[in-house]
């Protein structure tokens, strides 16, 4: 299925078309195969509201406009770092500590 939704963009018709019929609640992409439904503002941009200065380290894999990390991505004062995969997070990890 990740393969045939990455040709076909279901996932993300599926979010378009849920979010066009349903105020107050949003459906982004989530993971390989999922899709986060959550009420609107509740995103993971939320975490900021933890940190006066709003800056984090934040690695994400779907930063791109309809990803489940962008509302984060967006709003951090802080750095952020796309990845592809866990062994992808762990080499930015080491090279950054």
């Amino acid at each position: 299925y990740v393969k045939w939704d990455q040709e076909n963009n279901e996932r993300n018709s599926i979010a378009d078309r849920f979010n066009a019929n349903f105020p107050g609640i949003t459906a982004r992409v989530g993971g390989e195969t999922g899709l986060d439904i959550f009420p609107t503002g509740c995103d993971k941009s939320q975490i900021l509201r933890d940190f006066e200065d709003g800056h984090v380290v934040f690695f994400g894999d779907a930063m791109h406009k309809q990803g489940n990390d962008y509302p984060l991505a967006a709003a951090n004062a802080g750095t952020n770092h796309a990845v592809q995969n866990w062994q992808h997070t762990w080499q930015l990890l080491k090279e950054i500590a």
